[in-house]
């Protein structure tokens, strides 16, 4: 007989498997349909300056944030549309944002042959962990960064401002 532990442990996995799809559709459907001005707001203020990579977060918000990175990668490689990079990252951030956990966005450009557009990536960071896009981070240069906003404009910009 399955425990009663076993099935609140499965809902609380189904429950955050739901919310990063939702969040992935909210970041795919503003990145596709939206300018940038009205979507930013969802990131933080764009920084160029270089800053502290999120700040001192303790290990266990890290270790938070990079099983919901696993999470939002998993789902994202599961779902029946595609999921690039940056629908990621701003899943992850909303997520993280939601539970007070700071997170810094960067982006990254990089030109692969001669005559070809730029290519672009974006990654999130909490602490010193990489949450998303880890896997070609390497192969772009940073040219800016998000620094995490307090977790009080990360969650009234992902519509749950709590009171």
């Amino acid at each position: 007989m399955i425990d009663r532990k076993h099935w609140i442990g499965r809902a609380r996995l189904h429950a955050a498997r739901m919310e990063a799809m939702v969040f992935l559709c909210a970041a795919r459907a503003a990145v596709a349909c939206l300018p940038f001005r009205y979507w930013h707001i969802w990131l933080g203020r764009l920084n160029r300056q270089p800053q502290d990579p999120a700040g001192a977060v303790a290990d266990e918000a890290a270790a938070r944030g990079a099983a919901t990175g696993r999470l939002v990668e998993q789902v994202a490689r599961r779902a029946p549309i595609a999921f690039k990079c940056l629908p990621r990252a701003m899943a992850a951030r909303a997520m993280l944002g939601r539970r007070g956990i700071a997170t810094q966005l960067h982006y990254g450009a990089r030109r692969s042959a001669a005559g070809e557009p730029l290519q672009f990536h974006a990654w999130l960071c909490c602490g010193d962990r990489i949450v998303t896009g880890a896997a070609e981070r390497q192969a772009f240069a940073v040219f800016s960064k998000m620094p995490a906003a307090p977790a009080s404009a990360q969650a009234a910009a992902a519509g749950t401002a709590h009171r």
